[in-house]
């Protein structure tokens, strides 16, 4: 049994993402961060991580909605 007051440290160096975050956003953060060396994001950018993967997930959420509406064009002009 692990100990929950033993937090777990990245192997890597690259941040965790939030436990305020989703499982979806939780993947999100892990691909951009994942996506630049260790140590390319410092904790000054992650408030601005951590609501462009909310963000990116509202998206897709309201994207995928319209999707199934009748009658939305999804034509761009």
């Amino acid at each position: 049994m692990s100990d929950p007051t033993v937090v777990p440290f990245p192997q890597d160096g690259r941040a965790l993402p939030p436990a305020s975050l989703s499982p979806a956003e939780a993947d999100t953060w892990r691909a951009v961060v994942g996506s630049r060396s260790a140590g390319h994001f410092g904790p000054e950018i992650f408030p601005i991580l951590e609501a462009y993967c909310a963000t990116a997930m509202m998206c897709d959420h309201v994207g995928s909605r319209l999707r199934v509406e009748e009658g939305v064009d999804h034509a761009l002009p």
